[in-house]
C-alpha cells in the first residue's frame, strides 16, 4: 500500500536548491513534469478538498463550532487569534 503512494511522492523544491547551480538530487526539476502529472497532481488537491468539504458538511464542523453551548468561547476566541497569527507567520 505505502510502496505504491511512496513511489509517486516527488520532493518539493527549495529557495536554495533552485538558486544553486549544481544539478540536485531530485529526479524531477521544477517545470520539466509532463502535462499528465500536473493534470493528476490538480486532480489530487480538488479531490482532497472535495473530501475535506464533505467531512465538514456531513459533521456539520462549522455550525456547530459557532453555535454549540459546550464551546467555551473565551478558550475559543483565543485559540483562534493564535491560529490566526500562526498562519500569519
Amino acid at each position: 500500500f505505502f510502496k505504491y503512494y511512496m513511489s509517486s511522492y516527488r520532493r518539493v523544491a527549495t529557495a536554495d536548491a533552485a538558486a544553486s547551480s549544481a544539478p540536485s538530487n531530485n529526479d524531477e526539476a521544477y517545470g520539466k513534469r509532463t502535462r499528465s502529472e500536473r493534470i493528476s497532481d490538480k486532480i489530487h488537491a480538488l479531490a482532497w478538498v472535495v473530501v475535506a468539504y464533505c467531512t465538514a458538511s456531513y459533521t456539520h464542523f462549522f455550525p456547530t463550532l459557532f453555535s454549540d453551548d459546550r464551546i467555551i468561547r473565551p478558550i475559543f476566541n483565543i485559540s483562534m487569534a493564535l491560529f490566526s497569527i500562526n498562519v500569519i507567520l
